[in-house]
């Protein structure tokens, strides 16, 4: 047997396949269209990439005459109404599609946003399957007569393609509806809006066979239950039991595990129960890798520019000053202001870490996403956290980490981890750790922590 991931989300869907010992024999990406990256779309997306996906990954294995057993990761956040036939009576509403501050004061209404936090691990916004469904069925009040059912990505593409109607945990508490404490539907937010647990999908708590043998492009396909991408992530990088890893992208995101759910007092970590019995968190930065691209745009850089820039960012002096908007905005050559931008980032990053207490006893700082594409920003982490950087280049992790769910669901067993063949992993070690200790707590600590008291 062979063992499929596929990761469906915002830009693209990204799908593996690997044999018994991880060893990638298939990967493919294919890109939404522009209409679908939209806030707003047909749902029948998800159900198209996902049979587009799954097709080739059949074509790897029809040689060897194989089943495969599927599992499917997507984002949090994104809805879509459905009929008692599991037919969409809306269209599918992206995360990034956000609803209005009056839904966030009515939920408030429901629940308290300390007891939100506390069943959720979130605070209520915009982004969330909730407030989006709230908000939908406050302005469209004969769509509660057809409705019959809310889902998520993997439980729809599971319901609409192989006739199962289930999610995961790691999916249902971050729609906002599900206490991740308790393992159930928060009935204080249905009543409010009218709805019962029996409007969701079945929730299963760890990886499990959803349906066998199923016949699908001359293959026999056996689907497993889903996962949040994160969760995936966390699986793909074999995160143990208070590890962390730094994922980037347009969003920079810590992702970790603990023995317990981890909550702070300016909700700023975001615990979940994980798949392997265990829990998760997931600390959310501001759009770092969004801010960046525009600041490239702003100074007309490239990505390919960046790199023959290389040199030049490095050869620059480490700042005597605390460095914010202003100072970046005021460097007279390009080269410094791209380096200040990542030197201040990277700081915000080990100032959060160090108040959450995550940073004592790590050895080594796992890094993923786009920003692995270049030598500077996992260096300039290295050198401004004291810590050495593992940068993983691997474009299908997260789908990646969605078939090593599969694997264990089908034969229960978790092997070590490690890295398939081909997978490029470089080694930073700090370079300039002491100088930027000095500037680190003498200049751009207090600056921070002036942020903070003043928000």
């Amino acid at each position: 047997m062979l063992f499929c991931g596929i990761d469906i989300g915002t830009s693209n869907t990204k799908a593996v396949v690997i044999d018994a010992e991880g060893e990638l024999r298939g990967r493919i990406t294919i890109p939404l269209g522009v209409e679908s990256r939209k806030d707003e779309f047909p749902a029948a997306v998800w159900v198209d990439h996902f049979q587009k996906a799954l097709n080739f990954l059949a074509s790897q294995s029809r040689s060897d005459d194989q089943s495969l057993c599927v599992g499917i990761t997507a984002q949090g956040g994104s809805m879509v109404l459905l009929d008692e036939e599991y037919q969409p009576i809306s269209t599918a509403m992206s995360w990034t599609k956000l609803a209005s501050d009056t839904i966030l004061r009515e939920l408030r209404g429901a629940v308290s946003f300390g007891d939100f936090y506390e069943k959720t691990g979130w605070l209520p916004d915009g982004w969330m399957g909730v407030c989006k469904v709230m908000e939908l069925l406050r302005n469209n009040p004969k769509l509660k007569q057809k409705l019959k059912y809310i889902a998520s990505v993997p439980d729809f593409v599971g319901a609409q393609v192989f006739g199962t109607f289930v999610t995961d945990v790691t999916q249902a508490q971050i729609t906002g509806f599900y206490d991740f404490t308790q393992m159930d539907w928060i009935s204080e937010i249905l009543n409010r809006m009218g709805l019962t647990g029996e409007n969701f999908a079945e929730v299963k708590s760890a990886t499990e066979i959803l349906r066998e043998n199923f016949s699908l492009y001359s293959s026999r396909i056996t689907l497993m239950s889903s996962s949040h991408d994160q969760y995936a992530v966390m699986r793909a990088c074999g995160l143990n039991d208070d590890g962390f890893m730094l994922a980037t992208g347009s969003a920079w995101v810590v992702n970790g595990k603990s023995k317990r759910p981890l909550y702070d007092g300016d909700c700023m970590i975001h615990p979940g129960r994980d798949l392997e019995g265990g829990f998760g968190y997931i600390i959310s930065f501001e759009a770092i890798g969004k801010h960046f691209d525009e600041l490239l745009i702003h100074l007309d850089v490239d990505y390919d520019l960046l790199a023959a820039m290389a040199e030049d960012i490095q050869k620059i002096e480490i700042p005597d000053q605390p460095i914010d908007t202003t100072t970046i905005n005021s460097c007279s050559a390009k080269p410094e202001a791209i380096r200040r931008f990542m030197e201040a980032t990277v700081a915000r990053v080990r100032f959060v870490l160090e108040k959450k207490q995550l940073l004592a006893g790590i050895k080594k700082l796992l890094m993923t996403g786009g920003s692995v594409g270049n030598n500077l920003w996992p260096q300039f982490l290295a050198d401004i956290l004291n810590i050495p950087v593992d940068a993983v280049r691997f474009n299908e992790l997260t789908a990646y980490g969605a078939a090593l769910f599969s694997r264990t669901g089908m034969t229960g067993v978790t092997p070590p981890h490690r890295w398939p063949m081909g997978i490029a992993v470089t080694l930073y070690e700090p370079r300039t750790a002491r100088k930027y200790d000095d500037w680190f707590y003498g200049k751009q600590v207090p600056l921070l922590e002036w942020g903070v008291n003043r928000d």
